[in-house]
C-alpha cells in the first residue's frame, strides 16, 4: 500500500520548496528562485541564457550585484557597464543601469542620465530609480509613470541642474 498521498488540488505547505526560501518569487503562477547573480560576470553570463520569467527574475536580482572590491577589477566591471548602457540589448542595458544605480555613488550620475535617453521606457525608468536612489530624492524630479518625450527631457534637464549643482565642474555625456 505505500505512503498517503494528498488528494487532488490539495497544496501542503513546504513541499518542493527549496531550502532557502528568501529569494523564492511567484512568476506566472509558479515559484521560482532568482538566478544566482551574486557577481557581474555571473550577472551577465545569465543573461545571455535566461528567458522569459527566469530573464525578469535575473534582471529582478540585478540590483543585488555587488561590484569587485579590488579596484582595478572594479574599473573594468564599470567600464564593461558602461559599454553595456550604450550598447548592449535592452535586457542588458536595463541590468546594467540597475546595477549602477544601486552602487550610490556620483560618479555612475552622469552615465544615468544618458541612460535616460533609452528608447526602452523601462531603462528610462530605472535610470530615473537609480537617480533617485543616489540623490536621496525618493520623489524624484517628476518623471510621471508613463512619461511623454517632453517630460523625459524636463526630468533629463531637472536631474542635470542637481548633478552640476553638486558638481560644478562634473562632466555629463551625451
Amino acid at each position: 500500500q505505500g505512503p498517503a498521498r494528498p488528494a487532488e488540488g490539495l497544496l501542503v505547505g513546504g513541499i518542493g520548496l527549496p531550502p532557502q526560501t528568501a529569494d523564492l518569487k511567484e512568476v506566472d503562477g509558479r515559484v521560482v528562485t532568482a538566478a544566482g547573480a551574486g557577481t557581474l560576470e555571473e550577472l551577465l553570463a545569465e543573461l545571455k541564457r535566461a528567458q522569459g520569467a527566469q530573464l525578469e527574475l535575473l534582471l529582478h536580482s540585478a540590483g543585488r550585484v555587488k561590484l569587485s572590491e579590488d579596484v582595478t577589477r572594479r574599473s573594468g566591471q564599470i567600464a564593461q557597464l558602461q559599454a553595456l548602457v550604450t550598447g548592449g540589448t535592452p535586457a542588458e542595458r536595463l541590468a546594467a543601469v540597475r546595477v549602477l544605480g544601486r552602487q550610490r555613488n556620483l560618479d555612475h550620475v552622469p552615465l544615468l542620465i544618458l541612460a535616460m535617453k533609452d528608447p526602452d521606457l523601462a531603462v528610462v525608468q530605472e535610470a530615473d530609480r537609480g537617480l533617485r536612489y543616489i540623490s536621496g530624492k525618493f520623489d524624484g524630479v517628476g518623471l510621471p509613470d508613463h512619461p511623454q518625450p517632453a517630460e523625459v527631457q524636463a526630468a533629463i534637464a531637472a536631474w542635470k541642474q542637481w548633478y552640476l549643482g553638486l558638481r560644478p565642474d562634473g562632466r555629463l555625456l551625451d
